[in-house]
């Protein structure tokens, strides 16, 4: 508004036009430029964050992997001794197998005078009533522990039977011994004669004494868990000359 004149005024138009367009264009620039260090901040901040989750999850994944090792540690530790500990126990069964093995061979003949046994217990190989109700658990011969892989020797079989249920001879003969053996509870060992023995162990209750005539069918207890380390249950054996053989074989199906 100052131009002294009209040429002067459309010179200084065209000075101010191109002084606005440069400015805008640094404008616009510089409003580029803060857009992409805007944009810049954000990915940082992204991945910022992105590495503080990583590093997070990291964290979280070491303390668990800590954890495990502690616990595997632990649960090894415990097998360990578990293991240790169900060794031992089975060294201590096959200690009082031998022990029984050598009881009854030193059982003492009938008294003189006394009329020996005969009941014909070998031809009642298969017809043997059972000695309580219940299923086979554990049978005869060799064991595998599933869990320790340890092997045992069974010399007789497992009934799963419940506690207080009737225990009866499985055929005649005489109580050649009642009481507590280590290993066995309350046990009962009945003489069939001609050098045939049967067993019942972990009585809970004995009915019967040494000496004492039985039938098959004579109640000499009940179901219990004496010197059991699993709980109730019924222990039986029979025995030929010493020597254990599979009950089952003996048992009515």
């Amino acid at each position: 508004m100052a131009s002294a004149s009209l040429a002067d005024l459309v010179k200084r138009r065209a000075l101010i036009d191109r002084i606005l367009a440069h400015d805008l264009a640094v404008l616009k620039e510089a409003r580029a430029t803060l857009a992409e260090r805007e944009r810049a901040r954000l990915v940082r901040a992204a991945e910022t964050a992105r590495v503080e989750t990583l590093a997070a999850e990291a964290q979280t994944r070491r303390a668990e992997a800590v954890a495990r090792r502690e616990e595997r540690r632990t649960l090894l530790g415990a097998i360990r001794g578990a293991r240790a500990l169900h060794e031992r126990a089975a060294s201590e069964v096959a200690g009082q197998e031998r022990k029984l093995a050598e009881f009854i061979a030193a059982l003492p003949p009938p008294a003189p005078g006394g009329a020996p046994l005969h009941t014909g217990f070998a031809v009642l190989r298969g017809r043997l009533a059972h000695p309580a109700d219940g299923p086979v658990e554990v049978g005869f011969g060799r064991v595998v522990n599933p869990r320790f892989n340890t092997v045992t020797v069974q010399k007789g079989i497992d009934i799963a039977a419940r506690k207080g249920a009737p225990v009866r001879a499985v055929a005649p003969g005489r109580v050649a011994h009642a009481g507590w053996f280590k290993g066995y509870g309350n046990l009962v060992i009945v003489d069939h004669g001609d050098g045939y023995h049967t067993l019942v162990a972990h009585l809970d209750s004995m009915s019967t004494a040494m000496g004492e005539e039985v039938t098959a069918g004579t109640l000499l207890g009940t179901v219990g868990e004496t010197g059991s380390l699993k709980g109730p249950y019924l222990y039986f054996e029979v025995r030929e000359r010493g020597k254990p053989v599979d009950p089952r074989a003996w048992l009515a199906p």
